[in-house]
């Protein structure tokens, strides 16, 4: 009955009472999948583009809202993951900041144990070799 209620509505009109209806919705899915209120004005935006693009492919086999609460989770679950795939890790690996975290005690003892350990792996390597 849904469907053939959209099919009188102009697409507008039709994205306008969809938004109204689930707009709540749509803004608390993304509140749990993402902390930052900036990320989650921009998820909005494409949950909403999606609905839009989307819309004429809707077939009434159900809810409108459970239609609109799909569209929400996997945009939500993309969004998230691409942000996930853009952090970077930087690590500033010049020595005065490692010896800061390490004591220059422990960082020659342990410099020295992995040369050793070097040595050691190339010794056995030639043993296994020669036989």
């Amino acid at each position: 009955m849904f469907k053939a209620q959209l099919m009188k509505e102009t697409k507008e009109e039709q994205f306008k009472k969809i938004v109204a209806e689930n707009g709540d919705r749509i803004t608390r899915i993304c509140r749990y999948y993402n902390p930052d209120e900036e990320d989650q004005k921009d998820m909005v935006q494409e949950i909403l583009i999606n609905i839009w693009n989307s819309l004429a492919k809707f077939r009434g086999e159900s809810a409108v809202s459970t239609w609109v609460y799909r569209i929400a989770v996997n945009t939500s679950l993309s969004f998230t993951g691409k942000a996930f795939r853009h952090m970077k890790l930087q690590i500033n690996t010049d020595q005065q900041n490692l010896n800061i975290l390490l004591d220059d005690d422990e960082l020659e003892a342990k410099i020295n144990r992995e040369a050793d350990l070097e040595q050691l792996q190339t010794a056995s390597q030639s043993i296994v070799g020669d036989r």
